[in-house]
């Protein structure tokens, strides 16, 4: 019987980019947003990781950390919401500077 890898482990999130190819530095961004806001679906690193790079790769880093935070803040707002500390425009503020310091 196979073992369960423990979710935000080490050994989970290489197993959850095992086929992603977005940049390291996206992949770190993810990691980090999945930790702070529990997010633990077994694709959320690598569609978070793949939207920084696909968004950056279409419109240029101006536009990216806003387009992917607004996304992110959609797509899991019901994480966001019940693990953030502070306000929502807090929360939304520490998302913006996690994705920008991908570039």
């Amino acid at each position: 019987m196979k073992e369960e890898i423990k979710v935000h482990s080490e050994e989970w999130f290489k197993e959850c980019f095992k086929d992603c190819d977005a940049t390291q530095k996206a992949k770190k961004a993810s990691v980090i947003l999945c930790k702070k806001y529990n997010i633990n679906g077994i694709c959320d690193p690598a569609y978070i990781a793949n939207c920084i790079c696909f968004n950056k790769e279409l419109n240029g880093e101006d536009s990216t950390s806003q387009q992917v935070t607004n996304k992110i803040l959609r797509c899991y707002e019901t994480n966001i919401n019940k693990y953030r500390i502070g306000t929502i425009k807090e929360a939304e503020q520490f998302i913006y500077n996690t994705i920008k310091g991908c570039f």
